[in-house]
């Protein structure tokens, strides 16, 4: 509350869709989200960072057969998925640590990254490299 007014979070999405049509996020990520659906052949998602969660607002999904089970509104631990990595990487160190020193790294898969010290390093790699790939820590297969 920097300047001293209430602002939504996007929490409120666990309320329904009607937030965001009045916020217009979607209006705006839709025409970018369709032309990168279309470029890459696959779905494409817009999220942010809530909390220590990463909540999705807008999403297209691509013609494949094979599609993510992400759909608005769900939220999810912004540590455990790709598009989370993504946010937590552009973070400001002290931010980083301090989400990091919140979260517990719990073992979904055998896969998955459970040393902070190694998260860190693919979180650094994400900031250089511009993109993250989660495989198999969420779940396997």
């Amino acid at each position: 509350m920097v300047d001293r007014r209430f602002h939504l979070r996007p929490t409120v999405l666990e309320l329904g869709y009607t937030y965001l049509s009045v916020l217009g996020v979607p209006q705006v990520a839709t025409p970018h989200l369709v032309a990168l659906t279309e470029r890459l052949d696959e779905s494409t998602s817009l999220g942010v960072l809530d909390g220590d969660d990463v909540v999705y607002v807008a999403r297209i999904g691509s013609r494949r057969v094979f599609v993510n089970g992400a759909t608005v509104g769900m939220r999810g631990a912004a540590w455990l998925s790709s598009h989370g990595r993504v946010l937590l990487a552009a973070l400001p160190a002290a931010d980083l640590d301090a989400h990091l020193g919140r979260v517990q790294l719990e073992r979904r898969t055998a896969h998955t990254v459970r040393d902070t010290g190694e998260l860190r390093r693919r979180l650094a790699q994400v900031r250089a490299q511009g993109w993250s790939l989660v495989e198999e820590e969420l779940e396997e297969g």
